[in-house]
């Protein structure tokens, strides 16, 4: 988990060099013109399902950044059992959305260029497709923790996280998520 977290920073961290000077925020120009926009939170907050693997809906928030031309939305929501406790399974979810700005979004989603298949004792780590778009998943066996990172319509990326709950949920939760909705967005 802490490579695959390193990873991360690193490809932000090239993704970012790489974004063309009018739109970092350390050149004047990214001040000027039409600054391209990510689409507003609350919409990607209206596309969290009420109910994921029959667990309910416990929390919903929202949130968009912006540092010079670049826009960031994030919708998250957490699922639960209505009697939860500390072994309960449970679901998170989030939907990032990078903007129209071209090359950043696929910068986070590296991954969705690599073909990776490992298995061990521990659990697995592969990259998949889920309704037809490209994903990362990794799934430990003690403590059934998984995750699914889906990269949808080039600039949304949807990260499924689960807690005490079998691989098969796992991407069954991802299946559940309204992608196909979300990449209408767009």
């Amino acid at each position: 988990m802490k490579s695959w977290r390193w990873t991360l920073l690193v490809a932000m961290g090239l993704a970012w060099v790489q974004l063309p000077a009018a739109l970092r925020a350390d050149d004047p120009a990214a001040t000027q013109g039409e600054k391209k926009k990510a689409v507003d939170f609350r919409k990607l907050k209206e596309l969290m399902p009420e109910k994921i693997l029959d667990l309910s809906r416990k929390s919903l928030n929202g949130e968009r950044n912006q540092m010079g031309a670049i826009s960031v939305s994030i919708a998250r929501a957490s699922y639960a059992q209505a009697d939860e406790t500390d072994d309960s399974p449970s679901v998170k979810t989030e939907i990032m959305d990078y903007g129209a700005i071209e090359g950043f979004a696929q910068g986070m989603a590296f991954w969705s260029q690599l073909d990776i298949d490992k298995e061990s004792d521990e659990g697995y780590e592969r990259t998949t497709k889920i309704g037809g778009f490209p994903a990362y998943e990794k799934f430990t066996n003690d403590g059934q923790s998984g995750e699914i990172h889906v990269f949808v319509a080039s600039r949304f990326i949807v990260n499924i996280t689960t807690r005490r709950l079998t691989a098969d949920k796992l991407k069954k939760a991802a299946e559940e998520m309204p992608l196909k909705a979300l990449a209408a967005l767009k």
